[in-house]
């Protein structure tokens, strides 16, 4: 589902893309926007943006804005006026405009893309664009909302919003870091909101609810999120019909499964592999989905086509599923207010079996979704009404994953690995992931890839299930034989322990572990992960000393290491739990992380050193040589 979005597109555009604190230009926005009595929306945009580099005014040349099927648009002024006060007209005649966008995932037919050039822009002039558009009719019938965010930028910017709207119509509104300010007129009432923002650059990554951290302003004619969901299920209701053909199918599909859980598993894989993702919206079919027939012999369509094939064949068995709106972007919570842009996304909910399904996420599970959408805040629809709802976060105990490494070397060192990696909930679909991209870009291709992240040269391979078999465990294994002899004795050799898939980092699941103190919380997720080694080592190559075993602990978070050697065999086994019960970690979780990680990291990153046999020493001498320091005098070992 696509709803529509109202936002600055100059502004955001230039989100993070300067690596520098430096400030590259100055902008000025404000909006004048009236609001009739039938809802329709008149609203004039001003923009003034002065370039203060070089390397700016080839960014800031010109300005891209998307005008909508319900919508007119009309430039009142557009010039550059120069540092010493000369007036350059815009060329009208040369701006650009294109019909619809084509993607390759998402195809929109009814809007026009605009392009507008400024003549003869240097650094320190101002271009200066004015713009009205006017919407008469909206993508939800009678209902209007706005959204604006002001993310960290480069850019410093001054914004002004003013707006003017009937008395009778109630709006709710709420704002961060803006000022406010409302009065009233007779039948009107009048809302300004109004902010400075210097340029400013957050360098904190992956960080949880960025939207609830910058500031923001926000006005929606919806009183609740009831009337959201209640106004898209009545579009939809509709398409939900079980023909005799949703119903032939349905059979087919579920033929030799008994049980609601059995069967809603067959539809779900059914729906999730054989439709395809393609979006292509006219006016609204932005949040209207086409009906369940038309999906399947189309074969393709976007999220609410999935979702509403997968209910209508559910239904044909008796199931009863629910339309699930949910943002895949953004916040795990709502907004404070109900605005149409809090959801991007539609799934499906099963009651019965209180599970949520993504069917657009062929590598995902019934009751196991992407994990990008777990633990955050949903709507859900149906004839039952409107209810809100939280998709689980998950535990530990789902998201397994253990990869068993084996390693032979050669008399001569050269290696031969066989890494097994078997995993459950969110590693699985990680796995069903790489298995679905090297299918689409070859499998050549992708073991190449991973030869040079590791740094290793020879022959690697794969071998592994359909990315569609959601059975689980779901299991891959990788084969490689290395062309060099494995230079043991040398003191920078890092080992092998990274010839898997799913790498029991503690990074994976809580993102970089920086020293730096956070002032934003982090995403984070439950799982639990095992590596595995078993590295054959030639005739005469012995480690030492065999490093001590090392753990670490928080509330959340637990990893532990420890290795042994025995005959011509080293192992290893490393084991990370996280037992977050949100996909948001506050900032003291991270911290406490980080301090145990910092203070055992000297342990942890400690190198194995391997030594050769040149003579046949006592075993007294061995045991000191591989437990402790060597003996006196000459060692019976060398390179």
């Amino acid at each position: 589902m696509r709803l529509p979005k109202i936002v600055p597109a100059l502004f955001l555009a230039f989100v993070f893309t300067f690596p520098a604190i430096a400030q590259t230009a100055r902008q000025r926005i404000s909006y004048d926007l009236q609001m009739a009595e039938d809802r329709s929306v008149t609203y004039t945009k001003h923009i003034e943006t002065t370039p203060l580099n070089d390397a700016a005014v080839q960014n800031f040349a010109q300005h891209r804005l998307t005008v909508g099927a319900t919508q007119t648009f009309e430039i009142l002024e557009a010039f550059t006026r120069k540092a010493d006060g000369r007036v350059i007209q815009a060329d009208q005649s040369q701006i650009a405009t294109q019909d619809g966008v084509i993607g390759p995932f998402i195809t929109l037919l009814d809007i026009k893309i605009k392009q507008i050039p400024f003549r003869d822009v240097s650094a320190g002039d101002t271009w200066v664009l004015t713009y009205r558009i006017v919407e008469k009719d909206h993508y939800m019938p009678g209902q209007f909302s706005w959204s604006q965010f002001m993310p960290p930028s480069p850019v410093e910017l001054e914004f002004d919003f003013k707006m003017r709207a009937p008395k009778a119509i109630a709006l709710a509104h709420a704002e961060k870091e803006l000022a406010y300010e409302e009065s009233q007129d007779g039948e009107w009432t009048s809302r300004h909101w109004s902010g400075k923002f210097p340029h400013r650059l957050v360098t904190e990554k992956n960080i949880a609810n960025y939207v609830s951290f910058v500031p923001s302003m926000r006005f929606s004619t919806f009183q609740s999120y009831d009337e959201i969901g209640a106004t898209f299920f009545e579009a939809a209701k509709s398409k939900l019909a079980v023909t005799p053909a949703i119903q032939k199918l349905a059979d087919e599909i579920t033929a030799g499964r008994e049980g609601v859980r059995a069967q809603a598993e067959a539809i779900f894989d059914w729906v999730s592999k054989n439709v395809h993702y393609v979006a292509v919206f006219f006016g609204s079919g932005r949040f209207v989905p086409n009906d369940a027939e038309t999906v399947t012999q189309r074969r393709f369509g976007d999220c609410k086509d999935y979702a509403t094939l997968m209910i209508a064949l559910l239904a044909a068995k008796g199931i009863d599923a629910e339309y699930a709106l949910i943002s895949a972007a953004g916040g795990h919570d709502l907004y404070t207010i109900p605005a149409i842009d809090a959801f991007n996304h539609v799934i499906v909910y099963i009651p019965s079996l209180n599970l949520y399904a993504d069917p657009t996420s062929p590598t995902s599970t019934l009751g196991h979704m992407p994990s990008i959408l777990q633990d955050r805040a949903v709507l859900r629809v149906s004839n039952n009404g409107v209810k809100l709802d939280r998709t689980p976060s998950g535990v530990a105990q789902e998201n397994t994953a253990t990869a068993d490494i084996k390693i032979t070397l050669d008399r001569n060192g050269k290696p031969h690995a066989e890494s097994v990696m078997e995993a459950t909930g969110n590693e699985a679909q990680a796995l069903r992931e790489f298995v679905r991209r090297s299918e689409s870009t070859g499998q050549e291709a992708q073991m190449h890839t991973i030869l040079q992240l590791l740094r290793l040269t020879g022959e690697l391979t794969m071998s592994a299930p359909p990315p569609y078999d959601h059975t689980e465990p779901y299991r891959v294994k990788l084969m490689w034989t290395g062309d060099k002899p494995l230079k043991l004795t040398d003191p920078n050799w890092s080992g092998m322990w990274g010839l898997t898939l799913l790498t029991a980092d503690p990074v994976r699941l809580f993102g970089a572990l920086e020293t730096t103190p956070r002032t934003y919380p982090a995403e984070c997720r439950p799982a639990h992960m095992t590596t595995k080694l078993a590295m054959e080592l030639p005739k005469g190559y012995f480690l030492r000393p065999v490093p001590a075993p090392y753990s670490e602990k928080t509330g959340v978070y637990s990893y532990s290491r420890e290795w042994s050697f025995s005959g011509s065999t080293l192992r290893m086994k490393t084991d990370l739990v996280s037992n977050v019960q949100s996909r948001v970690c506050g900032t003291e979780i991270i911290k406490a992380i980080v301090s145990v990680r910092e203070k055992g990291k000297a342990n942890r990153n400690r190198p194995l050193r391997f030594m050769k046999m040149t003579q046949s020493p006592a075993a007294a001498q061995i045991d000191r040589l591989m437990h402790g320091s060597p003996p006196p005098g000459r060692p019976y070992f060398g390179r």
